[in-house]
């Protein structure tokens, strides 16, 4: 079972993993193709394509780190909390069942 905790830490590690994923990318697009970057970018800013594709990077991968972590969180709370209903359930008819049998 998942508790908040280790809910939040997971969170908080994917969550900048993705950071450091999105700007390592970043960084290389922008290195290995800066009119890649000047394009996306358009006429407006005189940055390094290296500077500015990291900081984009970083900033998607942010996004996108705790975007989806915190859906694989959720989607962990609700299969164990549809689990636990189950084994309520599970051992309330069992114990029906024996006290039916105890009766007879």
């Amino acid at each position: 079972m998942l508790r908040l905790p280790q809910a939040i830490t997971s969170v908080m590690l994917a969550t900048l993993a993705g950071g450091a994923a999105g700007g390592i990318t970043g960084f290389a697009i922008g290195r290995l193709a800066p009119t890649f970057i000047r394009w996306l970018c358009g006429p407006g800013p005189n940055a390094d394509p290296a500077d500015l594709a990291f900081g984009l990077g970083i900033v998607s991968g942010l996004v996108l780190g705790a975007g989806v972590s915190m859906f694989l969180a959720m989607a962990v709370i609700i299969r164990d909390g549809i689990l636990a209903n189950r084994k309520d359930l599970r051992d309330s008819s069992l114990e029906e069942t024996s006290l039916a049998e105890s009766d007879d």
